[in-house]
Parts: structure tokens; C-alpha cells; sequence
């Protein structure tokens, strides 16, 4: 109810929320979640080549520089899993978890490998993998070792490896 009254004109006059509250809009939540989600994605994507250019700007763009976006966290500046607001943006490909100790640590979906520095890039760029755009303007992921693509959103099933020692020694060499 008190979303239902921040999102009314104020004026007298029913506003978008309301409008769907009083219609029973109960079902609709899950498709606009879903909506919500997918403009999400949309947004990712398209922020992919700023995050490969200067990931500090990146940060600024997608975790905010403070003002309205600091008081979305709540009180003691955490989310309502325990996680901080910056946890809840990560870069695609990553998860946010809570050690035992209390700490924050992070999940790379594709290598499995764990940290507890925030991570600054996507987790299969991280992993070896490349990003490029297609002609198509659609991004795909890139092993540089054995030639193999995925196209983004979905994930590599693992990190980038060399084949063999043999296969390193000509990249190398």
C-alpha cells in the first residue's frame, strides 16, 4: 500500500499503481518481473563496451555515484539478504554469498573459482574467455584456445584452458 501511494499523482487523480492494484494486478507482478528483468539484460549488454573501455566509469554508471540510489539499500546500507547495494550489481556471470564469518565473498559461475575482492569484470572474460560484437550488433563470447563461441547472456560451461602444454607452446611461441 505505502508503494501504491508513492507511485499515485498525489493529485487526486489514479496513477499507474493504483490503477493496477484496484484491477487485481496480483498476476501481472510476475510478468512484469520478467519485463523488468529482460530490460535489465538489454541494459547489460549494451553497457558491455563502456565496462571494456573503463570499468571504473562502468562501476559509476551501473552502482551509481550516491543521491537517490543510497536510500534503496535501507538502514545499515545493505539489501534485504545481508548484501551490500554494490553486491547486487555485479558483473554478469558472478554471485554474491555470505561466509560463515560474515563476509562477503564472490562466485565466478564459470570458472567456480571464489574471492572476496568485488569483482570488476565479467566472470567469463575473467576466465579467459573474449568478448566480441557480431555485425549482427549481438555479443558472443570467445575461446581463444580451441575456437568455440557462445552468445550472450548464456555463459561458457568453463574457463578458457589450452588443450595441451603443446597447444600453449604455440600461442607462445
Amino acid at each position: 500500500e505505502e508503494a501504491v501511494g508513492f507511485w499515485s499523482s498525489g493529485d487526486g487523480e489514479v496513477g499507474p499503481a493504483t490503477a493496477l492494484a484496484a484491477a487485481g494486478a496480483e498476476p501481472l507482478a510476475d510478468e512484469v518481473l520478467a519485463q523488468l528483468e529482460a530490460a535489465r539484460g538489454r541494459i547489460t549488454q549494451i553497457l558491455v563496451p563502456l565496462q571494456l573501455a573503463d570499468p571504473a566509469l562502468y562501476d559509476l554508471a551501473v552502482l551509481g555515484g550516491g543521491g537517490e540510489d543510497e536510500d534503496f539499500a535501507g538502514e545499515g546500507g545493505s539489501t534485504a539478504d545481508g548484501l551490500p547495494p554494490e553486491a547486487a550489481n555485479l558483473p554478469h556471470g558472478w554471485e554474491a554469498h555470505v561466509a560463515e564469518s560474515g563476509h562477503i565473498y564472490y562466485n565466478n559461475l564459470v570458472s567456480t573459482q571464489t574471492q572476496w575482492e568485488l569483482p570488476s569484470q565479467d566472470a567469463a572474460v575473467s576466465a579467459g574467455w573474449r568478448l566480441f560484437q557480431a555485425e549482427s550488433g549481438e555479443w558472443f563470447y570467445h575461446n581463444p584456445d580451441d575456437g568455440s563461441g557462445v552468445w550472450w547472456p548464456e555463459l561458457p560451461k568453463g574457463p578458457a584452458e589450452p588443450s595441451s602444454v603443446d597447444a600453449l607452446r604455440r600461442e607462445v611461441g
